[in-house]
Formats: structure tokens, C-alpha cells, sequence
């Protein structure tokens, strides 16, 4: 269990991270180097830009935490001795 939340923890913590580069990287635009933007980052709002990132993080890490959480190991164990917690729980 304490594996679980340290993956949690670790993943707000690359989330987070991950935000901030997606953002920093594709929506602040470089202006230096191009004098034509493929898309205007100026004239959009700061709210739509942060938006977006937070969206892809987002589903980066959700994508993440819902194929770990399937363990063999947990499963087998879950399995093997689910008729001692389980009373509904049928063995045919």
C-alpha cells in the first residue's frame, strides 16, 4: 500500500513537472528565433494556454497510474486468499 501512495506522490510530483514543460516548451512561443509564429501565442490567454498543458499532463500521468495498478503479484496474492475476507466470495 505504501508502494501506491509514493507512486501517487511521485507522479503528482512529475506531473507537475511535466505542466510546467509542456507549457514552457510549446505554448510560451520563441520569438527570438521566428518571426512568424505557427500559432499566435500572444493574442491567447494565459487560462487556455495553462489549460492545455494541464490537460496533457493530466492524462499523461492518468494513463500512468491506471496501467500500474494492476500488480501479478497483488492479483495472485488477492486471489489466493480472497475466501478468508470475502464471505460472498463463491470457489465454483
Amino acid at each position: 500500500m505504501k508502494r501506491t501512495i509514493s507512486y501517487g506522490k511521485f507522479l503528482l510530483g512529475g506531473g507537475i513537472f511535466a505542466n510546467v514543460m509542456v507549457y514552457a516548451t510549446f505554448l510560451t512561443g520563441i520569438y527570438n528565433f521566428r518571426t512568424q509564429e505557427i500559432l499566435a501565442m500572444k493574442r491567447i490567454p494565459f487560462v487556455v494556454k495553462f489549460a492545455l498543458s494541464t490537460a496533457v499532463s493530466g492524462f499523461m500521468c492518468h494513463r500512468l497510474w491506471v496501467t500500474s495498478l494492476y500488480d501479478h503479484d497483488l492479483y495472485r496474492l488477492s486471489v489466493k486468499y480472497r475466501h478468508k475476507y470475502d464471505k460472498s466470495h463463491d470457489l465454483n
